[in-house]
């Protein structure tokens, strides 16, 4: 499956979600205000269901109760200045959600009247400050996923699907709040929920293995590249309004798109030698075709794979019947001196996202169409060529010395350029 490095803020969430106990702060913290488990005296409380308190240093997680006094959408609001917190909501020890961001975070759940959960605080890069907790009435969002193809995992297998619910601000994506179903698939549908900030925007994209990342209005786009950021920037994105205080949004209904699959083997010249380094033996790329304005065409990384130690990879993620370039974009080598090539010839292109790629390099490539959702086309093999070397020397004239930089090291680079078929020059 598609390689990629978890951001350490996913990261550091992914390590709450699942607490099996209590977590405390360690022995040169400043002494701990809140418990970090059931017997915390910290709470939320009427008439204001308002506290404040402050993380130390080295790992202090803080846990601060709160008794639902009716039934309804709770929205929990957690003000942390400039540190930026991991914050989950737990039942017991159970995680229902979490959230990471800086300054302002809101997340909640539906609870009954008489319902304890806590709220867990923790400051992701071990930072230390004062933080103010709020529990409040919100709105809720809610709706399912369907797959469009196959059955998803068979029931008892435990896969749900992840639903996103990400705040949007001035057009500017913020950090989502991670909702899992409410139970395991139960193929065709699977339903969800988030309570939200009322009167606020939201857009909403759904994932599970297997599928393409899918949002609400129909976009698709690989599990493995960041999702979108500026909703009005692309198409088949909705962002919807949440409704006021106590209401409900319902129906917000996705519909997942299986993906489809290309893998093929890397192989390398006599002599050569692949190498595994922390873990894979390089990467393989797929580069999907964007056209901007004006004819010109510009190209996407819609995700990458390791490669194995003997050559093999397999992208797994990819959209049923579109075209892509398959490129080598790194590679280990011993000797270390292989071009980074495509599938059928071109080398692997430098990519700008928005940027057009230059005509001729467009024309090198070759274009694999992915199969339909659930097949996989194999065979797609991609044959890299040991690089040809160019050595020579530089001098100043009069028998000048060249200039050295603070580390003893000549204070230049050597760039060069291939010229084209057109005399325009690339790297």
């Amino acid at each position: 499956m598609f390689r990629r490095a978890i951001p350490t803020a996913l990261a550091v969430a992914l390590s709450l979600f699942c607490v099996v106990g209590p977590t405390s702060a360690l022995a040169d913290d400043p002494v701990d205000d809140c418990a970090a488990d059931v017997t915390t005296t910290c709470a939320l409380t009427s008439p204001t269901f308002t506290t404040s308190g402050s993380l130390g240093q080295n790992g202090d997680m803080d846990w601060i109760r709160f008794t639902a006094p009716q039934n309804g959408a709770w929205l929990f609001t957690v003000e942390s200045g400039n540190m930026r917190v991991v914050a989950q909501l737990l039942k017991d020890y159970n995680p229902l959600v979490y959230a990471v961001q800086s300054g302002h975070i809101t997340f909640g759940q539906s609870l009954a009247a008489g319902e304890t959960v806590y709220v867990a605080i923790y400051a992701q890069w071990g930072e230390s400050g004062p933080y103010t907790v709020h529990a409040a009435l919100g709105a809720t969002i809610a709706g399912t996923v369907t797959p469009n193809n196959v059955p998803l995992p068979e029931p008892g297998t435990y896969t749900h699907t992840e639903a996103y619910v990400c705040p949007v601000t001035n057009d500017v994506v913020g950090s989502c709040l991670n909702v899992r179903s409410t139970n395991p698939w139960a193929p065709p549908t699977s339903t969800w929920s988030a309570v939200v900030e009322p009167g606020k925007k939201y857009v909403v994209y759904a994932s599970v293995d297997g599928y393409l990342r899918t949002y609400l209005g129909g976009r698709t786009e690989s599990p493995y590249v960041d999702p979108v950021r500026t909703p009005s920037a692309v198409s088949g994105v909705t962002v919807v309004t949440a409704p006021a205080v106590g209401g409900t949004l319902s129906n917000q209904s996705i519909t997942l798109a299986l993906a489809a699959s290309i893998s093929g083997t890397v192989t390398v010249p006599s002599g050569h030698t692949l190498i595994e380094d922390y873990g894979d033996a390089g990467q393989v790329t797929a580069f999907a075709p964007v056209a901007l304005p004006g004819g010109s065409t510009a190209l996407t990384r819609w995700g990458a794979v390791s490669i194995e130690a003997d050559g093999h990879y397999a992208l797994d993620s990819v959209a049923a019947g579109a075209q892509y370039a398959i490129c080598v974009s790194r590679v280990n080598s011993s000797p270390n001196d292989l071009i980074r090539s495509c599938a059928g010839g071109g080398r692997a292109p430098s990519v700008f996202e928005g940027v057009a790629v230059p005509p001729a390099d467009l024309a090198a490539l070759t274009w694999v169409t992915a199969p339909s959702a659930g097949a996989t086309t194999t065979g797609v093999n991609i044959a890299l060529q040991a690089a040809a070397h160019i050595k020579g020397t530089v001098s100043l004239p009069g028998g000048l010395a060249l200039p050295t930089d603070d580390w003893g090291g000549v204070a230049g680079s050597m760039d060069v350029y291939k010229v084209g078929a057109d005399g325009t020059l690339s790297s």
